[in-house]
């Protein structure tokens, strides 16, 4: 059978790509941002909890930039990744804080806190964008007290 690499739909036999191949896709550059998010967002609303390494290579497309690799390090590169939104950071922060034993590594806490200083002096994080992320800081990994002082940015800029 195929195991992982594709799910039967039950309709005469047709199949439709498994997880192995969305993993495949998000580290390829095959998902874009907003797709990243959107995974995040929707694991972390139906409480499902990706298999290990799935939910880093959603997250490592969302933040880092795409250099062709998935080493995870953010060590951007030429690739033509389309930038990142104040809304599709919220959606990922979310769904990783609501996640249970998955939180963000080292490298992209610091990627999220370098995006979100860029969004507050930008001034383009909403007082919605601002609670949820307040709210979901620590569930993410993320420093509460980093993200309330990249926030204020925004408000001395």
């Amino acid at each position: 059978r195929g195991g992982d690499e594709t799910v039967a739909r039950g309709d005469g036999g047709k199949k439709r790509p498994g997880k192995k191949t969305t993993t495949k896709r998000s580290r390829g550059g095959g998902i874009g941002r907003a797709g990243a998010a959107g995974v995040l967002w929707a694991c972390g609303k139906l409480e499902v909890t990706p298999r290990p390494g799935d939910a880093n290579a959603l997250v490592e497309r969302l933040l880092c930039d795409d250099d062709g690799d998935s080493d995870g390090d953010c060590d951007g590169g030429a690739g033509g990744a389309e930038a990142l939104e104040p809304q599709a950071l919220v959606h990922g922060v979310w769904g990783v804080a609501r996640m249970d034993g998955v939180t963000l590594s080292a490298s992209h806490r610091e990627r999220a806190t370098e995006h979100l200083k860029r969004f507050a002096r930008e001034g383009v994080v909403t007082t919605a964008h601002a609670e949820t992320l307040r709210a979901a800081a620590t569930g993410a990994g993320l420093d509460p007290v980093a993200v309330d002082e990249a926030l204020n940015l925004g408000a001395r800029a």
